[in-house]
């Protein structure tokens, strides 16, 4: 199979020689095509004429004639000035003949770089030629590119149609699907010359591979042809000021870097000078992922996932350095836990290491670029992106947007598997990506398509939940600065207890913000209020009966023995219990007991008070809810229901609790009702602890550490004796 190259042979013309006649053809031809409607409409001022329609064949043959004598003598005059050497842009002359657009105008001229001479393009116009085009390249300007500039008088079909002058374009992502006209047997059965578009790593299939005529690579920008696209959108620049601003231009390097769109956008400028301006700015060296600043290693609240960010960033410098052979590193990381708990942040915190360069996509922006045709390119050039700066972290975030084959509605279904297949074959390596790991995040890895999640795509998957107690204190810290040194960042840290730290990052932000406001410098009351305040919006009641209802939850966790209890504080939203070292339930019982804990804080309002408030329910996360889960688990998932050893799903909902049979929801119903007493018989056994550790709750509005363990340590079972 013919490989591509783009290098110039022995006395062959330089490819400007081609780009001249394109540019003139183009030019020219949308010239005569305007002066014959502008006849037309001079004979008859009532004709409505149709831009899009031909005119006559004979007129258009004269007209062509008349072109190809034009094209002709301005090929000549630039063969005797400058002989097979580059043509300057200059000789496009001065006139408003170019109205091209600058993604046209790029598109045109990569080709003809690609192309390079005339020979090459009746090449790949000869009956049964096959032609690969490789690069990103936009579905609309390559047909217009050839029916245009290269080809006039053809046409592109994407149909079998074994007629003359009829070129069949394709984009390869089509090749080989169920459409019958991209069918492998569709498209090597036509005589038809065939121009068949992909990116640049991809592989060509087989039988396609073998039928290769020429190879056509598109090549990263230079100079050359930013002048001549400078002479395209503002023909009246003169010659020698294109000579000057040719000199300051960015470099080759810059260029080959460049993002098209950047590029592209530069052209929007009123002048050359103006243009080229745009370019060196766009140029510029793209700054380093914005964030807190902070070095990965003094990053805290990350557990695990830190742990093996650390030794990502340094296996990459090794490999870099030549002493660890791609084989041994880490191919990808999957990050999931809640949202805010700062998984983007470690990313970008491995991309500030020395060395290490960071590119990021996802679904969404893919998506974004159109069609799947489109979108799979976007995600292509995302990869090759990556591939160019290695070292390297690409970032997926939001991962769990692709979801599953499986679970895809059959209306989606195959989109979303082409999709998906598109994902995957990147992440195998088949295209290689030596010097690029992959970190992908999510909040639910269990949309996630299995496919996915596999070892040897992310071989690690790390959780990262909210930071406990002592991170936070540390948090805290960094985002403050120098501010508030005499702090009790622990006591503070018990208020941000349940907060991420982009939670914690926000708060600070309000806090000096309302200090600004007050014209004084920012205070602990300050972030105290931004974190939650203590419970100033709440009335006497309320706080009375969060109090009981966070005390109950302490007591009965204690008596369980199922963790220990850390906190319980008062804010203006309510009330939060905080527990560390939770054991995990393996049994009935131990569902038992978690269901006890769950509505330990209902019981103790129903002790205290008579009556219950809404703090344990009304959403997904409530003690309710939970309690009605675990039951649901061990009515449909672990066996352990009233149908016996029958295994109905892995995931449940409350949702579902509607549609099962009266019986099954009668023994949830049990089950809840079971705990909901369990936890009323041990608070009644400890009366006195919960009314004491109430009241200081009350009174404090914070309980933690050695303090709470006082109120806790005498908590026993019904029947117990204290100790």
């Amino acid at each position: 199979m013919s490989r591509p190259t783009n290098r110039r042979l022995p006395g062959e013309q330089h490819w400007t020689h081609l780009a001249l006649r394109a540019c003139l053809q183009v030019a020219l031809h949308r010239e005569n095509f305007l002066k014959t409607i502008t006849k037309q409409l001079e004979v008859d001022p009532d004709l409505e004429a149709d831009l899009t329609a031909k005119p006559d064949e004979a007129d258009g043959a004269d007209a062509q004639d008349l072109i190809d004598s034009e094209i002709a003598e301005a090929l000549r005059k630039a063969f005797d000035r400058y002989g097979t050497g580059p043509v300057h842009s200059a000789a496009l002359g001065a006139s408003d003949k170019f109205h091209i657009a600058a993604d046209q105008a790029y598109m045109l001229l990569r080709l003809c770089r690609a192309i390079r001479t005339e020979d090459r393009l009746q090449a790949i116009a000869a009956p049964n030629a096959l032609t690969i085009v490789e690069g990103t390249v936009d579905e609309h300007h390559l047909p217009w590119s050839f029916v245009s500039s290269f080809l006039p008088g053809w046409r592109c079909t994407q149909r079998y149609v074994n007629e003359s002058e009829r070129i069949f374009v394709a984009d390869m992502v089509h090749v080989g699907s169920k459409h019958p006209r991209y069918s492998m047997t569709s498209i090597l059965g036509m005589r038809n010359p065939i121009l068949l578009s992909m990116e640049e790593a991809d592989e060509v299939p087989e039988p396609i591979a073998s039928a290769v005529t020429l190879r056509l690579k598109l090549a990263p920008p230079d100079r050359t042809l930013l002048m001549w696209m400078i002479a395209i959108r503002h023909p009246d620049t003169p010659r020698a000021e294109i000579d000057r601003l040719r000199r300051r231009l960015p470099s080759k390097k810059a260029l080959s870097e460049m993002r098209e769109d950047m590029l592209l956008a530069a052209f929007r400028a009123p002048t050359a000078r103006d243009t080229v301006r745009a370019l060196k700015a766009a140029a510029q060296p793209v700054p380093p992922p914005s964030g807190t600043g902070l070095r990965l290693v003094d990053l805290v609240g990350y557990g695990a996932a830190k742990t093996t960010a650390l030794q990502i960033v340094e296996d990459l410098q090794a490999w870099k350095r030549g002493e660890l052979p791609w084989s041994d590193v880490t191919r990808g990381l999957l990050l999931y836990g809640p949202p805010g708990t700062g998984k983007t942040e470690l990313a970008r915190a491995m991309a500030r290491e020395p060395g290490i360069n960071f590119v990021a996509g996802n679904h969404t922006t893919w998506q974004a670029a159109g069609h799947l045709g489109e979108a799979l390119k976007a995600m292509d050039r995302t990869f090759l992106e990556a591939r160019a700066k290695t070292p390297c972290i690409l970032w997926i975030d939001e991962i769990d947007s692709f979801g599953s084959r499986t679970a895809s509605s059959t209306q989606n279904r195959s989109y979303d598997t082409k999709f998906i297949n598109g994902l995957l074959a990147h992440l195998d390596g088949i295209t290689e990506r030596d010097g690029v790991v992959i970190l992908g995040a999510c909040n639910h890895p269990q949309m996630l398509d299995e496919a996915i999640k596999r070892a040897g795509r992310f071989d690690h998957h790390a959780y990262i939940g909210l930071p406990d107690r002592e991170d936070l204190a540390v948090i805290l810290r960094q985002h403050l600065g120098e501010d508030l040194p005499e702090a009790d960042l622990q006591r503070l840290a018990v208020r941000a207890y349940g907060r991420s730290g982009a939670d914690c990052a926000g708060a600070i932000r309000v806090a000096r913000s309302n200090a600004r406001g007050r014209r004084r410098p920012l205070e602990e009351r300050d972030l105290e209020a931004a974190l939650g305040g203590t419970g100033a919006r709440l009335t006497e009641e309320q706080i009375a009966m969060t109090a009981y209802h966070e005390a109950g939850h302490a007591i009965v966790a204690t008596a369980l023995r199922l963790g220990v209890p850390s906190s319980l504080r008062i804010d203006d939203n309510g009330g939060l219990f905080s527990i560390t070292d939770e054991v995990h339930p393996h049994t009935p019982e131990d569902h038992h007991r978690f269901r006890a804990v769950d509505l330990a804080g209902r019981a103790a309002e129903r002790l205290a008070f008579g009556r219950v408030g809404f703090g344990a329910g009304g959403e997904a996360g409530s003690d309710i809810a939970k309690a009605t889960l675990r039951a649901l688990r061990e009515e449909l998932s672990y066996g352990t229901g009233s149908n016996g050893n029958v295994y109905f799903c892995e995931h449940v909902d409350t949702h579902m609790l509607l549609g099962l049979p009266r019986t099954m929801r009668d023994h949830v119903q049990r089950r809840v009702d079971e705990a909901l007493t369990f936890a009323t018989e041990i608070l009644e056994a400890n009366r006195a602890h919960l009314d004491s550790l109430a009241a200081n709750l009350i009174a404090y509005r914070i309980v933690a550490d050695e303090e709470l363990h006082i109120f806790l340590d005498p908590v026993v079972l019904p029947g117990e004796v204290p100790q």
